[in-house]
C-alpha cells in the first residue's frame, strides 16, 4: 500500500541520516569527481543503546544500524576483467586500522583471537603531505575479500567433495596479509555484496571510470606552460638593461646599476650611456591562455565561463551563454544518471533489504521497489 511504502521510505531516510550516511555519500561523490570511480561498502552493526521507557527506567536495547563506508581507489582491488562489482569474481577493501579495533573485536569475539603477526607499512603518503609514523605496532592492514571462495575452504556441516571445486559467496577477513580473522559464507538474505561502485564519466567495457582531473589534464598542462613562458618573459621585458660604449668605460670597470650609484664614463656619459628594453611582452601570449582555459573547461565540464569578453565573445550574449551552459548542463545528465543507476539505487536497496532481514519489526518483509 502507498501508506507503508510512505511510512518506510520516511523511516529509512530517517535511518540513514542518523548513521550519517548523507556526508559518507557525498565524500563518494569526491573520491569519484577525483578519481574516476566512486566506491563504497555496507556496513551492517549490531550496537547497544540506552532507552528510556515512560516511567523513566532506563534499560539497554540492541538496534541494527546500517553504515556507508567510503572507499579511496588506492584501497580497493577487484577482478582485473570485471565490469561491475557483481561480475567479479571477488573484491577486496584494503585499509590500515588502529590496532586496539581488532584487538577489541577480538576479544568480543566477532574475529578468531590469533596472532596478528606485523605489519609492513609500505604506503607512501608523502605525496599526500602527511608524515608516516615510524611505530608500525599500533596499526594492522586489513584485508576485506567480498567475493567467492572454494567450499572446502569455509566451515561446513557436511563433508564436501573437494574434486568439485564448488564456489560459495563469502566475506573473508585477513590482518596483516598473513593472519585469518574471520571466513562465513554470506550472511545476506540475497547473497548479494556489500559493496557498490559507480563511474563519473564512463569508460566503455571497463571497471574504471574517468573524473574530472583526467578529463583536464591535458588542457591544464598545456595552460601551465603558457603562463610559465609569460612569467618567465616579464624579468627581461619590464626591467631595463644597459647598453654601453666599451671602448669609453674606465679601463676594467665593472658596470653595475644601483641607485645613488656613481658611473664614471670618458666622455659625455648622454652618449656612452644607453638605458634599453629589451624587446615587448606579446598580448598573444595572454589570449592563447584565455582559449585554453576554455579548452579546461570543456573538457571538465564546468559551466562557468570565466574568459573574458575579448577572448570569447560569445560570453557576451546571452544566446552564446546558454549554448555554453548547454553543453555543461548535457555532460551533468549523463553524471547525475551514472550516479542514481549504479549508485543510489542499489545503496537504497541493499539498506532495505538489510533492515528488513536484521530488524524486522520496523521494517516487514515487503516486495519493495523505490523508483
Amino acid at each position: 500500500q502507498p501508506a507503508d511504502m510512505m511510512m518506510v521510505r520516511d523511516q529509512l531516510l530517517e535511518d540513514m541520516a542518523l548513521c550519517n550516511v548523507p556526508d559518507e555519500v557525498v565524500e563518494c561523490y569526491l573520491n569519484a569527481a577525483i578519481y574516476g570511480t566512486g566506491i563504497a561498502k555496507i556496513v551492517v552493526s549490531e550496537e547497544e543503546e540506552l532507552y528510556t521507557d515512560n516511567d523513566g527506567i532506563t534499560s539497554p536495547q540492541t538496534v541494527t544500524k546500517c553504515y556507508l563506508e567510503p572507499i579511496q581507489p588506492e584501497d580497493f582491488a577487484i577482478d582485473p576483467e570485471a565490469k561491475t562489482i557483481e561480475e567479479a569474481l571477488g573484491c577486496a577493501h584494503i585499509v590500515v586500522k588502529p590496532i586496539h579495533t581488532i584487538q577489541k573485536k577480538q576479544a568480543e569475539g566477532i574475529y578468531k583471537d590469533v596472532d596478528l603477526g606485523d605489519y609492513a607499512d609500505d604506503r607512501d603518503i608523502s605525496s599526500k603531505g602527511e608524515v608516516k609514523s615510524s611505530i608500525v605496532t599500533d596499526k594492522c592492514e586489513i584485508l576485506e575479500y567480498h567475493g567467492y571462495v572454494p567450499s572446502y575452504l569455509l566451515p561446513q556441516e557436511d563433508e564436501l567433495d573437494v574434486d568439485s571445486f564448488d564456489m560459495t559467496e563469502a566475506i573473508v577477513t585477513i590482518a596483516n596479509r598473513q593472519s585469518l580473522l574471520k571466513a562465513v559464507e554470506n550472511p545476506f538474505t540475497h547473497k548479494d555484496r556489500s559493496v557498490i561502485a559507480f563511474q563519473w564519466d564512463r569508460v566503455p567495457n571497463r571497471f574504471w571510470g574517468r573524473g574530472i582531473a583526467e578529463k583536464g589534464i591535458n588542457s591544464q598542462r598545456a595552460l601551465n606552460a603558457e603562463l610559465r613562458a609569460r612569467q618567465d618573459g616579464l624579468a627581461l621585458t619590464i626591467h631595463p638593461m644597459m647598453a654601453a660604449d666599451a671602448t669609453r668605460l674606465p679601463r676594467g670597470m665593472k658596470l653595475e646599476i644601483a641607485p645613488g650609484k656613481q658611473i664614471l664614463t670618458n666622455g659625455d656619459p648622454r652618449t656612452i650611456l644607453n638605458p634599453m628594453h629589451f624587446g615587448e611582452m606579446s598580448s598573444h601570449t595572454y589570449t592563447q591562455a584565455n582559449e585554453l582555459e576554455r579548452m579546461l573547461q570543456d573538457a571538465t565540464g564546468q559551466s562557468v565561463a570565466s574568459a573574458g569578453t575579448n577572448a570569447q565573445p560569445t560570453n557576451a550574449t546571452a544566446s552564446g551563454m546558454s549554448m555554453i551552459l548547454g553543453g555543461a548542463i548535457k555532460r551533468s545528465k549523463r553524471t547525475m544518471q551514472n550516479i542514481e543507476r549504479q549508485f543510489l539505487t542499489p545503496m537504497i536497496k541493499k539498506f532495505t533489504w538489510r533492515y528488513m532481514q536484521f530488524d524486522p519489526f520496523r521494517y516487514p518483509s515487503m516486495d519493495y521497489k523505490f523508483l
